[in-house]
């Protein structure tokens, strides 16, 4: 089983991509930040995404498996609601959201199929120089929750909710900071700072997204 990674990490990847196929940097950051499976993130639609409307309700938000559609989990739940960009570290999350629905008029990431998904995450890792495979599409939800218990920027409990884990047990694991902070050593030494600053160069980045 491959670790979650550090959002760092994540970030450098995301920002690669999106120099060249900016569907692809935004479908990462809505399935990190929202604890997203793989194939929710590519089923959604326009449908899916809730504006803001007003000052009590300022944020985007994802409605998962919308009951109205006929959808349901794995675990058969529906309805599950997702605020996006809820924490302080990811307000540009707002930006993504308010792109992608000015821009789409039903699939979200339209084209993109989980095996050119997988395999060019895969060529990213080996263009950047990391030194193992540490990042795949199936991985982005577990690393959003870990980064966020790491960085105690959430409960165990609202990761739980926020992931629609069953049980206490699933998330238990996202404790484990020391795994997190394992996966530096595939960083390539040259590239260390530039990883370390991918926070700052993706809120530029985001920055010159129009709504």
């Amino acid at each position: 089983m491959k670790l979650p990674v550090p959002e760092e990490i994540f970030y450098d990847v995301a920002l690669h991509l999106g120099a060249t196929n900016l569907d692809l940097c935004l479908l990462m950051l809505v399935q990190f930040d929202a604890y997203l499976r793989p194939s929710e993130a590519l089923g959604l639609k326009v449908e899916h995404l809730v504006p803001p409307c007003g000052r009590r309700y300022s944020q985007w938000a994802l409605v998962v498996h919308p009951s109205d559609m006929g959808e349901k989990s794995k675990t058969g739940t529906q309805d599950d609601s997702v605020v996006l960009g809820d924490l302080k570290d990811r307000k540009w999350m707002s930006r993504v959201a308010a792109h992608l629905s000015s821009h789409r008029r039903d699939f979200l990431f339209p084209g993109i199929t989980l095996a050119f998904y997988e395999r060019t995450v895969t060529q990213a890792l080996d263009t950047l120089r990391y030194t193992g495979h540490i990042l795949a599409p199936h991985i982005l939800r577990h690393s959003g929750a870990s980064n966020d218990a790491v960085h105690q920027r959430r409960t165990l409990p609202s990761i739980q909710k926020r992931g629609r884990w069953s049980s206490k047990k699933s998330v238990a694991r996202y404790e484990k900071a020391a795994l997190v902070q394992r996966q530096w050593k595939f960083v390539c030494p040259a590239r260390l700072a530039a990883v370390q600053n991918s926070p700052k160069r993706l809120a530029t980045f985001l920055a010159r997204l129009d709504g």
